[in-house]
């Protein structure tokens, strides 16, 4: 987000939505003859909560009353963005990329108020960006806050067609009955004795086999590209780990996960690991390593891992019994 968008308003501005369009007519007009894939935007509710509502990512804000426009704002952007590029070129390949959430009651706690904290989060984290877009509706649970800010044919420039959806995974979320919050919902941990990432969320490979079943029979089956999923190191400021089998471990059981979506009708189209080489972890900085290949942050020097050979043979083989 350019800072003087952000000084009037950013995504809780309406205008915001019209300004991204005209970016994108720029990126088709510059680009179009070289650049063919284009992914709109990603991982728009994280960008909702950890960016509006925790304040943990940028812009910083703490108030969840911008959920509403700034959600459908960025839908709305999204589908004016997609109908510049096609009006530019027909030859792009046109998705989006959520990151989308299996979303399960806590385990403990009144289980029937649980179960309806975790059905309303999966409104507004999931539905409130898959719907829009491949049902031209919005969840019943989300109106409320997001009808104020609708206007007549948003919901026809929303629900436009694409060629691919991005999906994004690493953890169910685990949710619970809260008096205190103002939408009665609060995170919860996972529950006892469960395997743990980095982040303290749970590993589960079968989440990756739901969502994908998901999108198979509530989406219409949509080509799936897996634009992230993967593992950090525990957080640290030491070097990474180079032998590091609980990586390819996660991977494997992933993959698996994947292939038997696949296998049950899933159309899933590629997979992206998160990521190459250690990064930047947004607000855990270099705490966290999540790549193939490590990097020494004074001298520059890289180096391979374990998991990098692991994933190059899969790569050549295309078979998960024959990689490492």
């Amino acid at each position: 987000m350019p800072l003087a968008l952000q000084q009037q308003g950013g995504w809780a501005q309406r205008d915001t939505a019209q300004r991204f369009a005209e970016y994108a007519n720029i990126i088709a007009t510059r680009l179009g003859d070289r650049v063919k894939h284009v992914c709109i935007m990603n991982e728009p509710s994280v960008h909702v909560f950890a960016g509006h509502v925790i304040g943990i990512h940028a812009p910083g804000l703490k108030n969840a009353n911008l959920i509403g426009p700034v959600t459908h704002h960025l839908n709305l952007a999204q589908g004016l963005a997609i109908q510049a590029l096609r009006a530019a070129r027909s030859d792009f390949s046109i998705g989006t990329t959520l990151a989308i959430t299996p979303s399960r009651p806590a385990h403990d706690g009144i289980a029937p108020l649980n179960e309806a904290a975790a059905k309303g989060f999966d409104a507004v984290w999931n539905g409130a960006f898959l719907d829009p877009l491949l049902k031209g509706i919005y969840p019943a649970q989300t109106r409320g806050f997001i009808e104020p800010h609708l206007r007549a044919n948003d919901m026809a420039a929303i629900h436009q067609p694409v060629d691919f959806i991005g999906a994004n995974y690493y953890a169910p979320a685990y949710l619970r009955f809260d008096l205190a919050s103002q939408a009665h919902i609060a995170p919860a941990d996972p529950p006892p004795n469960t395997e743990r990432d980095a982040f303290n969320r749970e590993v589960d490979p079968a989440g990756m086999w739901q969502i994908l079943k998901r999108l198979r029979e509530e989406y219409g089956n949509p080509n799936v590209l897996i634009t992230e999923n993967g593992c950090s190191d525990p957080f640290s400021d030491d070097p990474a780990i180079q032998d590091d089998t609980f990586r390819i471990n996660y991977l494997r059981r992933h993959l698996e996960a994947v292939k038997s979506a696949m296998e049950a009708g899933s159309r899933v189209g590629g997979y992206f690991h998160w990521t190459l080489i250690d990064n930047w972890e947004w607000a855990e900085g270099y705490r966290s390593k999540f790549g193939f290949v490590s990097q020494d942050r004074a001298s520059s020097l890289r180096a391979t891992k374990a998991s990098y050979l692991w994933f190059k043979a899969l790569a050549m083989t295309g078979r998960l019994n024959q990689a490492g």
